[in-house]
Formats: structure tokens, sequence, C-alpha cells
């Protein structure tokens, strides 16, 4: 599946003078579910077994995201950023199959990140 997120977020970044700066993002995003799960299921019928083959589904979810990092200044348009984020669900998308629920999923994760931030 691929998730692509749209939404926006409340930056901070310390004392732009340090050499070292705390980064921290918070915010909202619709996330947009585009489900590439296929399934397969038997099932007994009328002259014997059956199989359906179908698409799970997944509902698109509002997620809340919260990171933080740590910037050091290479050279004055060059920084390296470390950073920890995390985000979650704030209601819990449904996932189907050939029509039926499955019950609810979750995009919960932890994420980290190495950046390379350059100034033009």
């Amino acid at each position: 599946a691929s998730v692509t997120s749209l939404g926006a977020s409340m930056l901070y970044r310390s004392e732009s003078s340090a050499e070292v700066k705390l980064v921290m993002d918070f915010g909202l995003r619709y996330a947009l579910v585009n489900s590439a799960v296929y399934g397969e299921a038997a099932y007994d019928g009328p002259g014997g077994p059956n199989y359906l083959y179908d698409k799970i589904t997944i509902e698109n979810t509002l997620l809340f995201v919260m990171r933080v990092g740590v910037e050091f200044e290479v050279s004055r348009n060059v920084s390296f950023i470390l950073g920890a984020g995390y985000q979650v669900d704030l209601n819990k998308p449904e996932e189907t199959f050939a029509g039926e629920s499955l019950g609810e999923t979750g995009l919960d994760a932890v994420s980290y990140c190495m950046l390379l931030s350059c100034k033009f």
C-alpha cells in the first residue's frame, strides 16, 4: 500500500545563531491510502470449492504527527539534522475485503531521519 499525506504543521527551530539547534514539528495530516494488497479466499459452494480474489481496501484517515530533531551547522549554508518522529491515527481506518469488514487497522508509526539541509 502507498500512503500520501497532505496537511499542515507548526514548526519550531531554536535560536538561529546557535551552531546546534532544536527542531520540532507538530501537525495534522490527511492520509490518502492506495491499497495495492490483494487477498484470496476459498469457500465451499455448490459444485465444490469456490475462490474469491479481490483487493483489500483501507479507508483514508487523519494523522497527528510529532517530530523532534537536532540540527548541526556544518557551514553557513549547510546543516545536518538527526531526528525521530511518531504518527498516530486520530480515527482508525476500516479494512474491507469483498465488501466485508476486516476490522480496524492502524497507521501508527515511529520514524527516524538523517537530513542534509542546504540554504540557497
